[in-house]
């Protein structure tokens, strides 16, 4: 129909039903007046399949309606009886489906969250600041790809960040080393604990001397000596050196840390005495 027809025509779910399947699409005529319209009555006497298929198509005209939040307006006026099937959404980034999952358009569930990994962090993110339930279907192949950006997030509440690192040991199975540096940083800026095998894992991936001594601080009193040592060879340097006998007298910075590390690393026969050298100490090894 032109224009001039259609703004005497009531815009009801039938009518538009039967306007889209006549041409084949939601044309610009049709997308121009529901952008204005932003209402869309008649739900009552209107089969569920149709009702489906209309607001599939009216999400899915981004070219026509280009307002993500009109789109979303006119589906819930559609009055849906169930969630939509994600995988008939088309990709969109943005805060597009935190807008549907916000107005129960979608479910709140881990495969709406799968069907988002082909978009851009944004996407997920907005999801995961509206989502209710995100917590519990929360895992590590979820996240995958994600954890620093999630860790690093103030849309991310701290219940569900703190959550990821009491499970650090799963996380960082496949994790990459911007994920590991991330998730370490974060337990240590946080007073978290990571396990010893945790903690060898995100050594070896060049975290930072101060970040992991400040995770090992709380293992020191019950290390083992293999334990202690695979935490520090990874570390490079002083403290690699730390981990053998010898002649050489490596320094390491005048912190806490370090002189609780000394203390440990005497009962372990590496170290003999250490001398405080302006900024540093000045460590003596055993030579036998």
């Amino acid at each position: 129909y032109p224009s001039s027809i259609l703004l005497r025509m009531p815009f009801t779910q039938i009518f538009l039903h039967s306007h889209i399947a006549l041409i084949g699409e939601l044309d610009d005529n049709m997308g121009n007046l529901l952008s204005a319209e932003a209402n869309i009555s008649g739900s009552k006497n209107v089969d569920e399949s149709n009702k489906e298929s209309l607001a599939l198509t009216i999400l899915n005209a981004s070219k026509r309606i280009p307002s993500a939040d009109l789109r979303v307006k006119l589906v819930v006026s559609l009055e849906l009886e169930s969630y939509l099937d994600i995988d008939d959404i088309s990709a969109e980034d943005g805060d597009f489906f935190s807008v549907l999952l916000a107005n129960n358009i979608i479910e709140d569930e881990a495969e709406t969250y799968t069907h988002l990994k082909q978009m851009g962090w944004a996407a997920r993110e907005h999801f995961i600041e509206k989502s209710s339930k995100f917590g519990e279907y929360l895992s590590p192949e979820l996240l995958q790809g994600d954890l620093a950006v999630f860790l690093r997030s103030n849309k991310v509440s701290q219940e569900l960040k703190l959550s990821v690192v009491e499970q650090a040991d799963e996380y960082l199975w496949e994790a990459d080393k911007v994920d590991k540096t991330e998730l370490a940083e974060f337990a240590a800026q946080n007073g978290c604990q990571l396990s010893i095998e945790s903690l060898s894992k995100v050594a070896n991936d060049n975290v930072s001397a101060q970040t992991i001594l400040k995770l090992l601080m709380p293992h020191l009193p019950d290390i083992s000596r293999e334990d202690l040592f695979d935490v520090l060879k990874p570390l490079g340097g002083p403290y690699a050196r730390l981990t053998i006998i010898g002649r050489d007298r490596p320094k390491v910075p005048n912190t806490s840390d370090n002189i609780e590390l000394m203390e440990t690393l005497k009962t372990f026969g590496i170290v003999s005495t250490c001398e405080p050298e302006g900024r540093y100490l000045r460590v003596n090894k055993k030579h036998k």
